[in-house]
């Protein structure tokens, strides 16, 4: 009996983790029913890394650096500095809500990253367009950006 419950509500967290997934994706604008697998395929991924046994600070660094986090921050190519901010908050909100899905550790590394990310979104964008040379995309620049506002890379 205990166990089915645990099942049931593994289920019920895992649908609305997909909610959750779904609606963040329609925020952004990426409406492509295969991409959107893709996506949580490699959101599924990142997620993994809070369940590992690794510090704050890595599972942070980790999940900047994963396919999933990668693929978000690189989605729509015409976006300016604004937009990056806008998108940066979005998915900033986005692990919070997942995080609520998460045990006491994971969410609490979540929160931790999401909170990291909105605070060098909102320290960016006022400093960003004088950095920007000929030719260089937003996102290549705003995602460099986040990384070493994280501490996680070096100018």
């Amino acid at each position: 009996m205990l166990s089915s419950y645990r099942r049931l509500l593994e289920r019920e967290r895992e649908q609305n983790l997909l909610h959750q997934f779904d609606t963040f994706m329609g925020q952004i604008g990426i409406q492509d029913g295969q991409a959107s697998e893709d996506y949580f395929e490699s959101f599924k991924q990142m997620l993994s890394i809070f369940e590992s046994k690794g510090s704050a600070p890595e599972m942070m660094k980790e999940a900047v650096e994963s396919e999933f986090f990668t693929k978000i921050m690189t989605a729509k190519t015409s976006f300016r500095e604004r937009e990056m901010r806008k998108l940066t908050h979005q998915l900033c909100d986005f692990i919070e809500r997942s995080a609520s899905n998460s045990v006491d550790d994971e969410s609490f590394v979540q929160s931790l990253l999401a909170n990291s990310l909105r605070s060098a979104a909102d320290a960016i964008e006022s400093s960003i367009r004088e950095q920007r040379s000929e030719g260089e995309s937003m996102n290549d620049l705003w995602f460099d950006a986040l990384k070493v506002g994280l501490g996680i890379s070096k100018i």
